[in-house]
């Protein structure tokens, strides 16, 4: 019913391969880029990130002084 010849089990183990290296590709593009805007990239750095427009915000970097975070507004341009 089922034929397992050694080109069918070639192009699964392919296909399982390729698949894993997109996903992990995919993964690593989304850390570059956030690193890239400055969001913050790494694992457990979530509260590292300066966040201004939040509900609750403005979020600060804990290491750096608030006086060098400031928040965008309409006359500074950033």
């Amino acid at each position: 019913m089922y034929e397992t010849s050694p080109e069918k089990l070639r192009a699964a183990r392919a296909f399982i391969v390729f698949s894993i290296v997109f996903f992990v590709g995919a993964i690593a593009t989304g850390y570059v880029l956030a690193a890239m805007n400055g969001r913050g990239s790494g694992f457990g750095d979530g509260y590292t990130v300066q966040s201004c427009h939040t509900p609750g915000g403005p979020y600060y970097v804990k290491r750096l002084p608030k006086e060098l975070q400031s928040c965008p507004n309409g006359t500074t341009g950033r």
